[in-house]
């Protein structure tokens, strides 16, 4: 025969009860924006021109263009800042 010992339930932390009522309030949210959607309450959302394969053409042009422009800038201050170093010493 085992002995358990009984275990006591500790309080619930509050970071925890935040984070439940927050995703229970958002899924409420939701529910009404539905249906408040459904019933012609309120208009459904834009729809953006990001969401096609165009925006996201678009969008991955230009993540690669101003990648590329913060890349050759960082590379153009670390040559000068290495010829600036090179010539004093």
């Amino acid at each position: 025969m085992v002995d358990r010992k009984e275990e006591t339930f500790s309080e619930i932390p509050e970071a925890i009860k935040k984070r439940i009522s927050e995703k229970i309030q958002l899924e409420i949210f939701e529910l009404l924006h539905a249906e408040a959607v459904s019933n012609g309450d309120i208009p459904t959302a834009p729809k953006s021109n990001f969401d096609g394969p165009i925006g996201r053409v678009g969008q991955l042009l230009m993540q690669v263009g101003l990648g590329g422009a913060m890349g050759t800038f960082a590379v153009a201050a670390c040559m000068y800042m290495i010829r600036k170093l090179t010539t004093v010493i």
